[in-house]
Order: C-alpha cells, then sequence, then structure tokens
C-alpha cells in the first residue's frame, strides 16, 4: 500500500509509438521533464492516502476515494458507469498499469479521456463536502493536462 500519489501529465500517444520495449523506458519517455504536480493544488492535498472516517478505513488515492464514493453519492447520474471506468484505470486496485510496473506506475488516461473525465465530473452531483473537493481537486488536475492537450498518468511511493 503506498503513501504518496503523483500525478503527471502523459503523452499517450508517444506512450503507444514505442509499442515494443521496456515498459518504464516507455512510460519515461511519454513524461514530458518537469511536469509533475506539487503535493497540493491551491492548498488543498492531492498526494496523500486518503482514509474514511466514519467507520475508519484506508481508501487510497483522490483517484480511489472519488472511485469508490461517486458510485453511492450519484447512483442515478447518466454518465456514471463511464466516469467509473475512466477513473478505474487510475486506481490502485485496477489501474491499466498496476500489474505491468511492479506498482509504480498505476495507470494513465490519454488527452480525450482527460477531457472527457473532467466534463463527467464537472456535471455528477456529490453528497458530501468532502467528496465536493476531491472531485474539484481533480477536476484541476484534469484541467491542466486538458488546456496542454496531454493525458495523465499516476504514479505512487
Amino acid at each position: 500500500m503506498s503513501i504518496i500519489f503523483h500525478p503527471a501529465l502523459f503523452d499517450a500517444k508517444r506512450f503507444q509509438s514505442l509499442a515494443k520495449g521496456d515498459l518504464q523506458r516507455r512510460i519515461q519517455f511519454a513524461i514530458p521533464p518537469g511536469n509533475t504536480f506539487g503535493r497540493d493544488i491551491d492548498g488543498y492535498d492531492i498526494s496523500s492516502f486518503r482514509f474514511e472516517q466514519e467507520p475508519y478505513r484506508p481508501v487510497g488515492s483522490i483517484v480511489d476515494y472519488l472511485f469508490d464514493h461517486l458510485p453511492d453519492e450519484a447512483p442515478t447520474f447518466p454518465g456514471l458507469a463511464r466516469m467509473i471506468l475512466l477513473l478505474g484505470k487510475l486506481t490502485e486496485r485496477y489501474g491499466n498499469l498496476a500489474d505491468a510496473t511492479d506498482a509504480i506506475y498505476l495507470g494513465f488516461l490519454n488527452a480525450e479521456e482527460v477531457a472527457l473525465l473532467r466534463a463527467q465530473l464537472e456535471q455528477c452531483p456529490y453528497d458530501t463536502y468532502r467528496t465536493m473537493e476531491e472531485k474539484n481537486a481533480l477536476g484541476k488536475i484534469l484541467a491542466v493536462a486538458e488546456n496542454q492537450g496531454m493525458g495523465l498518468i499516476l504514479s505512487q511511493m
């Protein structure tokens, strides 16, 4: 179980262009230098491990938190299934790279998926203040990636 999560901009087309070869090298090739986000965005912690308070239990990253909570908070939202599928690609349990990279990199979204997830998150309702904060923080991360025409990758330590 990791403690710190790091989102970074990701060029999925560059990653795909090296279809063969060492996976770690392909990932590094697709992450533009100096573009990782810090530990927070606008003062809101985006990198720390999340816990559920009542009942107390470990959750994971900001993405894992939303992946776990949005189905309960917005069960009738029309875009929920697609949003959960996209969030799942970045989670500790189901990430599209989690098994292939010794769990350093959890997963990535391409630029189109980033734009779709951001749009879905903006429209999705929520029940709790914490979910709103988590959703807004992830939305800001996705906005940075979308504005630069990039995908997003999530790593852990």
